[in-house]
């Protein structure tokens, strides 16, 4: 069973929010921050297994921290937590 959840949200509100989320798409940039609101343990699973796949399917390091809007360190410390 599933329930939808309508939200009126600002312009500028909804275009940062998806902007946030690796995949720019507003409807899963709501539910990962919600799913971090109720499992902030899971905060960054999600990311950073994707992190973790677009490495380690040959993208750059440095292209996957622009496109996770990261430091390269930050995308190399994720890659050392495997």
């Amino acid at each position: 069973m599933t329930t939808k959840l309508a939200l009126d949200l600002p312009d500028d509100f909804a275009k940062a929010l998806a902007d946030k989320h690796h995949s720019h798409d507003l409807h899963e940039a709501a539910a990962h921050a919600l799913t971090i609101y109720l499992h902030p343990e899971r905060a960054f699973t999600e990311r950073n297994q994707a992190i973790r796949d677009a490495v380690n399917s040959g993208i750059p390091r440095g292209q996957v921290a622009k496109n996770f809007n990261l430091s390269l360190i930050r995308v190399h410390q994720i890659m050392a937590k495997l």
